[in-house]
């Protein structure tokens, strides 16, 4: 078996690489204090140590601000189909086993709604005032679910379409014409 070198990027470093990527230099742990509730200081002191750690409430804060990166920073994995993916500021090589690329349009969408609804259900943020408000969001997870699952199965479609024409292609079979043994013809 040929060994690869291959490195996980540690935790500290792919936190980091989300905040990098989706805060701006200046003001950057003031927001961070005001979004996740962790003190500033808190943020600076663990930002200057090179390889120290993150907390578990940093960890918890970071995947309910960006839930489309949550699963990459907790294990160093994408799961692309399903939205889960990583900052696109950082190199291809910071993932596997995939691109990293979401294949799910509306992932992001959805995974934010889910925390969206989240917080106020346990009254985190503004709760709900009434039950129109509740049958509201309820109706718009459900279209958001649908859309990522549509998509989803598109882009299943089409990957296989396109699997299955490589897979002709190296069989030296020409895949645009119809096999005769196909049942397609191209008189119908």
């Amino acid at each position: 078996m040929k060994k690869f070198l291959f490195e996980v990027m540690p935790i500290h470093a792919r936190l980091k690489g989300i905040i990098v990527a989706e805060t701006d230099e200046a003001g950057r742990f003031g927001w961070l204090q005001k979004k996740s509730g962790i003190s500033r200081n808190t943020w600076q002191t663990w930002w200057d140590k090179d390889d120290a750690p993150p907390s578990g409430k940093m960890i918890e804060a970071a995947g309910r601000l960006w839930p489309h990166y949550a699963f990459w920073l907790a294990t160093g994995i994408t799961d692309s189909e399903y939205g889960h993916t990583f900052p696109k500021t950082l190199p291809n090589s910071t993932t596997w086993p995939e691109d990293g690329v979401a294949r799910a349009a509306s992932a992001k969408e959805y995974l934010a709604h889910c925390v969206m609804m989240q917080d106020k259900m346990a009254g985190t943020s503004s709760a709900y005032d009434n039950q129109k408000e509740w049958e509201r969001d309820w109706e718009r997870l459900d279209a958001l679910s649908w859309d990522r699952e549509i998509s989803i199965y598109s882009n299943r479609v089409i990957f296989e379409s396109y699997e299955n024409r490589i897979r002709a292609q190296s069989a030296k079979v020409n895949p645009w014409m119809p096999d005769e043994g196909d049942g397609i013809h191209p008189d119908s």
